[in-house]
């Protein structure tokens, strides 16, 4: 678990994960941008938005396991409160953005097509 070893050493690895995923979500929020521009979505940037997402995610859970352990009034309570308004806000921005990029092909996975689609096909 990340918050598991020296608090102040996860704090930091949190913050420095939270400065890369911000330039990724920069990256995603040109992308969509350009999708709603008319643009073809690209399949990678989507997968990383939502690899991203996922990513976001499980910093939330651990961060919010860590809110959980901290004794009443620990110094250290603002700080990882910080770090946890910062990762929801990266988080909603993704989210925006992945649900902008999610029409790419790519990002959508394999397709099905029913029984009787596929029998009036040929």
């Amino acid at each position: 678990m990340l918050f598991r070893p020296a608090f102040e050493t996860a704090l930091a690895a949190a913050e420095a994960m939270l400065d890369g995923w911000n330039e990724d979500a920069d990256r995603f929020r040109r992308a969509a941008m350009a999708v709603r521009r008319g643009e073809e979505a690209d399949g990678l940037v989507a997968k990383a938005a939502a690899e991203t997402r996922e990513a976001i995610e499980h910093l939330l859970e651990e961060i919010e396991g860590a809110l959980d352990r901290l004794p009443a009034g620990d110094r250290r309570l603002t700080e990882l409160l910080q770090i946890l308004v910062s990762a929801q806000a990266l988080a909603e921005s993704v989210e925006r953005s992945w649900d902008v990029l999610a029409v790419a092909p790519e990002a959508q996975g394999p397709a099905h097509i029913a029984h009787e689609y596929a029998i009036a096909a040929q």
